[in-house]
């Protein structure tokens, strides 16, 4: 981690962005700092870059100066930043339960995808957001998120997925495939 001061509470560990509001004063250039030695962390270990630029928590949405240093880093370095229209490439919506107005734990699995298809499939480029896996005694104590990831996986390996993805000629792709303007 750099030493943004802004990023850290008083005991040093980073702030968690659901203990703050959106207003928060962090400073831009020590997000865009972080942001950036993530990202050259990211590419030395993995001798790649990443397919796209994201925040937890939607920090990225959420605070403006997040906003701005991770729009920053990703037109440096060309490659897509979740959720916001990037500099040569094409748009990609971003959907999960909230942009579609479905309540919060309406549908405990992936369901709504296929009761909100229209909504969905009307775009050329589609991110659906997932938190899918396989629970661990890791996750198990140290998630709040913990019985939705087996539910999500559930749904996305199921046949009645497997069969809409054909039925309307879905085809899977990553960030990297994502054209350029």
């Amino acid at each position: 981690m750099t030493n943004g001061a802004s990023l850290v509470d008083e005991t040093g560990e980073m702030i968690k962005p659901k203990f703050i509001t959106p207003d928060y004063p962090y400073v831009e250039e020590e997000v865009y700092q972080e942001f950036k030695a993530q990202y050259q962390r990211f590419v030395q270990f993995m001798k790649k870059k990443p397919s796209h630029l994201d925040s937890h928590l939607f920090s990225t949405d959420i605070y403006q100066a997040a906003i701005n240093a991770a729009k920053r880093l990703a037109e440096e370095v060309g490659i897509p930043l979740r959720n916001h229209d990037t500099n040569g490439f094409e748009h990609v919506e971003f959907m999960w339960e909230k942009p579609l107005e479905i309540p919060y734990g309406a549908y405990e699995n992936l369901d709504y995808i296929y009761d909100y298809a229209s909504s969905i499939l009307c775009y050329d480029y589609v991110e659906i957001m997932t938190h899918p896996g396989y629970l661990d005694s890791f996750i198990l104590e140290n998630s709040t998120f913990s019985m939705p990831r087996a539910n999500e996986l559930e749904s996305l390996i199921s046949t009645r997925m497997r069969q809409f993805i054909n039925d309307n000629i879905v085809e899977l792709i990553s960030y990297h495939d994502i054209p350029k303007k």
